[in-house]
């Protein structure tokens, strides 16, 4: 998934299926669909209605709480999807929890990992094309 809404019901990460995104959607994932007025969202897992700003509020919320979950967490998570991950990602996180154990780094070590787990491979294809 490259974009995605988060319905603040479900929590749920809702693709979007702009011309731009659609081709990044799994077969697994829920897909976001709008009102007919275009005004909101609508959760393509429990089909409750959300606005985008209440989409954004849920994506801070969730990022908030997965940047208290640690570097073991994400290590997990992307092993676990090991086939959508560079084996380079998963290398730096090595390395970076090697240091951590040696001795602690400095915080925008900690602040840049968090940043790639939070835009995603496709987020840091985007950026590193700019």
């Amino acid at each position: 998934m490259m974009g995605a809404f988060h319905c603040p019901h479900c929590g749920t990460k809702n693709a979007c299926e702009c011309k731009t995104c659609a081709p990044y959607i799994k077969k697994s994932e829920y897909i976001n669909t709008w009102t007919a007025d275009g005004e909101a969202h609508i959760c393509g897992k429990c089909s409750k209605i959300y606005s985008p700003d209440q989409s954004l509020d849920e994506e801070v919320k969730q990022y908030s709480a997965s940047y208290k979950k640690g570097l073991r967490y994400w290590k997990k998570n992307a092993e676990e999807d090991y086939m959508g991950t560079p084996i380079s990602v998963l290398r730096y996180i090595s390395e970076l929890e090697i240091k951590n154990d040696l001795q602690l780094y400095p915080q925008w070590v900690n602040i840049f990992v968090y940043f790639l787990a939070g835009i995603g491979v496709g987020g840091l294809i985007i950026l590193l094309k700019l």
